[in-house]
């Protein structure tokens, strides 16, 4: 796992996301032409990025043939919910309603789940990141909910 790197506001470093991809196959042990098929799907702020399309095309280029996409935040509330496990918690009558909250970056995106189905989605312009510094303490990004938020609270970041 790593945390999105920006060369800048508005763009992903997609040297940094190359390096990070040839790690993980050496340290799995793993070839490219080991991977038959897989998804990659830019979701929240990495899909709002000016080079979007640079990242999936990064993604399949490096990791084998993967069906790439972007998802809106429907696509990607219905995802979490699934992928935690509150979709299937609420199929039990001691848990048939069970809200999912997944924080990301620059999103977070509510579900709903109701006996066994997500029922309802949402999404929120904040998330963990909106502002991301660098090793060094240097602001590297904000989203414009970051912004907004400390222009609202006075608050100057270089």
């Amino acid at each position: 796992m790593t945390l999105t790197p920006y060369s800048s506001p508005r763009r992903i470093d997609t040297d940094a996301l190359a390096a990070f991809i040839d790690r993980a196959y050496a340290q799995a042990g793993w070839t490219r032409d080991m991977v038959d098929t897989g998804a990659v799907i830019a979701t929240g702020e990495a899909a709002r990025k000016e080079n979007a399309a640079a990242i999936v095309a990064l993604f399949s280029e490096q990791s084998g043939r993967f069906v790439c996409a972007t998802a809106g935040h429907h696509l990607e509330a219905l995802l979490a919910a699934h992928g935690s496990g509150a979709v299937a918690l609420s199929r039990s009558a001691d848990t048939p309603v069970v809200l999912n909250v997944d924080i990301g970056g620059g999103t977070t995106k509510l579900a709903v789940c109701r006996n066994g189905k997500a029922v309802e989605t949402a999404a929120i312009d904040v998330g963990a990141r909106v502002v991301s510094w660098d090793i060094d303490g240097r602001v590297r990004a904000v989203t414009p909910a970051g912004d907004r938020v400390l222009r609202r609270a006075g608050v100057r970041v270089a």
